[in-house]
């Protein structure tokens, strides 16, 4: 089993992971995406895409930084809003 970005985590035991024939990255890079990375700059994947180490995404009220192949996200709650119009209506937060 090889390490990769997207699993850091192999140990020694794998039995499920992945290998690769071939081409192999030097010592102390991962393979991911037919390339090699050093794991400080893994890429992330997000909703299908991959985006480079270090990139911010806006996820509602927190924010999402690439770091070492995975998002670290900022946990802020979110405000809440509802409004009420007329005499009948109401619009909820949920």
């Amino acid at each position: 089993c090889v390490p990769t970005c997207s699993r850091m985590d192999v140990g020694p035991s794998c039995s499920n992971g992945a290998s690769y024939p071939g081409c192999q990255c030097k010592q102390g890079m991962l393979p991911e995406n037919n390339k090699c990375y050093l794991p400080k700059d893994c890429p992330c994947k997000y909703r299908g895409e991959d985006f480079p180490a270090d990139y911010v995404v806006q996820n509602e009220c927190n924010f999402c930084k690439c770091f070492y192949g995975s998002w670290q996200c900022t946990k802020n709650e979110c405000p809440k809003t509802c409004s009420v119009f007329g005499l009948e209506h109401v619009t909820t937060f949920d």
